[in-house]
């Protein structure tokens, strides 16, 4: 068929043009990759680990470095729980059990900006399930693994953004649903914190949906999509848009199989 020809007035004028990166428009409260900060940061590394085992004044330290022993907080080493309040140098206070000095069992940790941890503790780390409520709002609630969130739980912002599903080294790893305050919502797979590896997007405001391959928070390789008023295109994307080899599918079954460049259509077909 004649490129012409499809560009005739019968056929729709947007030849199911669309702007895929709407999929990571500033209206979602963040990117896809967890925002960092203490006040509120995704990454568990520093914010958890340094205050959790901080120096309490006129008290004995837990053992700087130390490793948690393998399995979960239910793993109770044998010993004496102790349940007592803690304030460390920092500012920052526990309520719970204790272990030979080490927060183990169950407990509440607060921040001295108002952030608090309410669950399991092991050996010293946040371990099994709690949850922790930042100042701004935001709260996660299921599994935590030397001091990060790590396993299966749930992320929502005050903005009703949401995401369910697994997390690893505090950020998004693995299977999850993502949904943003204005509608739109992506569920399939995730690393490091980014859409990547095989997942359906839906743009709430437009009406469309892509299915298929993702990489760095976009849709790349092998897709589909399709528009509300029955415009279907399956092929390559590059970076958020068509690109390369794919074939553009109108309501009354006429189409386009070709090539495509930045979204378009290039050549004959």
């Amino acid at each position: 068929m004649l490129v012409s020809n499809l560009k005739s007035a019968r056929r729709p004028l947007n030849h199911g043009e669309f702007t895929p990166r709407r999929a990571r428009n500033a209206s979602r409260s963040s990117s896809l990759r967890a925002p960092v900060g203490s006040g509120g940061g995704f990454s568990g590394q520093a914010s958890m680990r340094s205050t959790a085992r901080s120096t309490s004044a006129g008290c004995t330290t837990p053992r700087a470095g130390s490793s948690p022993r393998a399995g979960t907080a239910n793993s109770l080493t044998p010993g004496r729980l102790i349940k007592e309040q803690k304030v460390f140098s920092n500012r920052n206070t526990y309520h719970g059990t204790l272990l030979d000095g080490r927060m183990h069992g169950d407990g509440l940790y607060t921040w001295n900006d108002n952030s608090e941890y309410v669950g399991q503790f092991n050996e010293g780390f946040m371990w099994g399930q709690g949850e922790k409520k930042w100042p701004n709002g935001r709260k996660y609630q299921g599994e935590w693994r030397n001091d990060m969130m790590w396993g299966d739980g749930e992320m929502t912002w005050p903005s009703g953004e949401t995401f369910t599903g697994q997390f690893r080294k505090g950020i998004f790893h693995g299977k999850g649903t993502r949904v943003w305050p204005n509608g739109d919502w992506y569920a399939g797979d995730f690393k490091n914190g980014e859409q990547e590896g095989e997942g359906t997007f839906e743009s709430a405001a437009e009406g469309w949906v892509y299915n298929g391959r993702w990489l760095h928070g976009r849709m790349y390789g092998e897709g589909e999509v399709v528009w509300p008023n029955g415009i279907r295109y399956n092929g390559e994307w590059k970076d958020g848009i068509r690109e390369g080899h794919g074939r553009l599918t109108w309501p009354d079954r006429s189409f386009y199989e070709g090539r495509f460049r930045a979204n378009c259509i290039e050549g004959c077909g």
